[in-house]
């Protein structure tokens, strides 16, 4: 069976940039052949991890030859895993923390991107962390928010990103088929990762006009 899975990764660095997608989950996502559970030194791992699931999930990828992929988009939110906790779950992005967004098609890395520790993120009050970049310059991620609770009172995690722009990295699309997708969101210095896996069922559009316009939508 065919899938596609996105990846973050965190990596504890504050300069370079690349695109990955990444996803976790205590509730193990086991995919074909076994996920890998090794932390990879930086960016995303060549198969997916063991990760903390969600309970709902959004994935939109949106591709245009329109000035050179200057219309290119990516939306991708995991809302509710499957663990509560606070914003420790997340590692420390303002200061070593660089998280990688893994997508994966059929269990292979299809695109990654990454986002680095330092400035660009700001620290949610114990809560989770934000990351903002006006001029989507580490792959095409413009933001990312990182949101849980407080250890007083913990929360599921949820994580929102955005991307848009050439710089985004592009997962061959259509996905192969039966879809089988993961994203994944990795980060490089903690354990934990955040999983979210799409197939057949979950996907709402796949559409490839030729070189005009690719689409995958995809709700699980």
């Amino acid at each position: 069976m065919n899938k596609i899975v996105v990846i973050a990764h965190a990596a504890a660095m504050g300069c370079a940039i690349a695109a990955t997608f990444v996803a976790s989950a205590p509730q193990l996502a086991a995919a074909g052949g076994g996920p890998s559970t090794t932390l990879a030194p930086l960016g995303c791992s060549e198969t997916p991890r063991i990760c903390l699931n969600r309970l709902t999930s959004v994935l939109m990828i949106k591709q245009s030859a329109a000035a050179a992929g200057d219309k290119d988009k990516l939306k991708w939110k995991f809302i509710k895993g499957s663990t509560a906790g606070d914003g420790s779950l997340f590692g420390d992005p303002t200061t070593t923390t660089t998280y990688s967004l893994c997508v994966y098609d059929d269990e292979s890395l299809a695109a990654e991107a990454t986002i680095p520790a330092g400035s660009a993120w700001t620290d949610l009050g114990g809560k989770g962390f934000q990351y903002l970049d006006k001029s989507c310059a580490a792959d095409g991620i413009c933001k990312v928010q990182l949101k849980a609770g407080t250890p007083e009172k913990p929360k599921q995690p949820s994580i929102k990103l955005v991307g848009k722009g050439a710089a985004l990295p592009d997962p061959a699309l259509p996905f192969s088929e039966p879809i089988n997708v993961r994203v994944q969101a990795q980060a490089s210095d903690i354990s934990d990762c955040f999983n979210a896996t799409y197939d057949p069922s979950s996907t709402i559009k796949s559409i490839d006009d030729g070189a005009e316009r690719k689409l995958f939508k995809a709700k699980d």
